[in-house]
């Protein structure tokens, strides 16, 4: 394994296991603030949820070499799929549904998911008719 790899295997590890009382301080100071989706959190995440919507988001900037966060709809279904609600998620191409959501999706079994794009909706039609 690459030096490269084993690091960020260590960080994704270290961040899974960041007890609640310490995952708040490591995401203000580890994500710009410019990049945290900050009105979604404080407005509408309740504080149980916080602790899930935090990790992911340093997952996500662990994972991206530290250049994205999750999009508001990527942890609104991010949420929906951890309390085992099924979903259907529709957005346009390059909305970043496949990567988060299929990510998520891995981790909970038993409940649907669908997604779907302008394109895949095309294609869809133009098969059925």
């Amino acid at each position: 394994m690459e030096a490269g790899s084993l690091h960020l295997e260590e960080t994704l590890r270290d961040i899974r296991k960041l007890p609640p009382d310490s995952l708040d301080a490591r995401f203000t100071t580890t994500i710009p603030e410019e990049r945290i989706p900050t009105t979604y959190i404080q407005q509408r995440v309740n504080a149980a949820d916080r602790a899930t919507v935090q990790r992911a988001c340093l997952l996500a900037w662990a994972v991206t070499g530290r250049t994205q966060v999750p999009r508001e709809s990527q942890l609104r279904v991010l949420l929906a799929i951890y309390h085992g609600i099924d979903c259907l998620f529709y957005a346009g191409t390059g909305s970043g549904k496949t990567a988060y959501c299929t990510t998520s999706a891995i981790r909970r079994s038993g409940k649907w998911l669908c997604l779907f794009d302008n394109l895949t909706v095309e294609a869809i039609a133009g098969y059925s008719s």
